[in-house]
């Protein structure tokens, strides 16, 4: 049995100090509501009851709806619950590709508690994409997930690390001058069907050598990986496809930053308090966080218009 003080009240009400029209008709709808079975319904007076809103009631014999100051309509009240959220250890083209199913012009980033991480949308992915460089933030499974590519040879796949990425596009004799020092193990070769860079790459210690194209991989070149402790991915893609995929092997939480502007609301917010600074905010979805930092929702510039 769930207890009368457990039951969540609704109240209906008209807009502030009310005129007859406003006062009557949320006394009807709550009465209707009431009869067809609604019981924790109730009708209120937002402001003082007026006069003639007081005679209008003792002229039907009539209880006047409590008269009440302190009811505001909150940022929980009008946000949506139900908007999908993004894991953040999905790689970017997975995030891109269901921030772009969503219907949604971006889409919150959560842990498995949902904490809230921050705001995926096409500006903060070319921010990211502008910013990239030759390095990325990622580990050699998601490289191998958006490459579409198998691992022949592996070692801590999932660990996450930069990767400084070189294409074996020049000859044999300037290949070492090509590569940088110092940086042995972040360095990820890409190569088509090129079994002397391969092996000259592989005894300088790369940490991965992405084979592309349909040839496959020498022997000596996988007995080479396996002594030397090199990763290799090959996949069927050409090398260019590559490159442009490999900048979306980052894990959506490291390729996109909290903007300093972000504007965040929380669920207990009134929203007459916020609604300006909402209409005003150059993004149409906002994050309902609350104090413990957990996403609880998100407020739809739409919605107050």
């Amino acid at each position: 049995m769930i207890l009368e003080e457990n039951v969540k009240k609704i109240y209906v009400t008209g807009h502030r100090n009310p005129d007859l029209d406003s006062l009557a008709s949320s006394y009807a709808l709550a009465e209707l509501r009431r009869r067809q079975g609604v019981t924790n319904i109730y009708a209120i007076c937002p402001g003082a009851l007026s006069e003639r809103g007081r005679y209008l009631f003792d002229r039907f014999h009539l209880t006047p709806p409590e008269s009440k100051n302190d009811v505001y309509l909150r940022v929980c009240d009008i946000m949506d619950r139900d908007i999908p959220v993004i894991p953040p250890g999905t790689p970017l083209m997975e995030a891109v590709r269901y921030l772009n199913d969503s219907g949604y012009p971006r889409l919150p980033i959560v842990s498995g508690d949902r904490l809230f991480l921050g705001m995926l949308s096409p500006m903060s992915l070319l921010s990211h994409l502008l910013d990239i460089g030759r390095k990325i933030h990622s580990t050699i499974d998601l490289i191998a997930r958006v490459v579409d590519g198998r691992i022949l040879t592996g070692v801590d796949t999932a660990e996450k690390q930069d990767f400084r990425v070189y294409v074996a596009a020049m000859g044999v004799e300037g290949f070492c001058e090509h590569l940088p020092e110092g940086h042995d193990r972040e360095l990820t070769l890409i190569s088509g069907y090129r079994p002397d860079i391969q092996l000259l790459a592989l005894q300088r210690g790369v940490r991965l050598l992405i084979v592309t194209g349909d040839r496959s991989v020498e022997p000596l070149i996988l007995k080479e990986a396996q002594l030397q402790k090199v990763t290799i991915v090959k996949t069927d893609l050409d090398s260019a496809t590559v490159i442009r995929r490999l900048k979306f092997s980052v894990p959506v939480r490291f390729a996109v930053k909290r903007d300093d502007d972000e504007l965040i609301v929380q669920p207990g917010d009134r929203l007459r308090d916020v609604k300006r600074k909402i209409l005003d905010h150059y993004e149409d979805v906002i994050p309902a966080v609350d104090n413990e930092g957990i996403l609880r929702g998100v407020v739809l510039k739409h919605a107050l218009h």
